[in-house]
């Protein structure tokens, strides 16, 4: 699966279904190239596009499944 790809799904939560946002960017482990953590920004308005204030950082074992449409995280 490409990045684009996960960036067009939406992040939510298994314990209580809440849409926390979209996958922004990625924190890899440069020496293992593994996926370390998942950034989401809650709210992609304009005005905060390039802002990393409105971000939650997981560990990337917080996927619980990647679906068609949504990425089920448990947080």
């Amino acid at each position: 699966m490409k990045f684009q790809e996960l960036q067009k799904k939406d992040v939510v939560s298994f314990n209580d279904g809440v849409k926390l946002g979209k996958i922004y960017d990625l924190e890899i482990n440069v020496q293992s190239g593994a996926i370390e953590k998942v950034i989401i920004q809650e709210n992609l308005k304009l005005s905060n596009l390039f802002s990393s204030s409105n971000c939650i950082e997981l560990p990337f074992d917080c996927i619980d499944k990647i679906g068609e449409e949504v990425i089920i995280v448990k947080a």
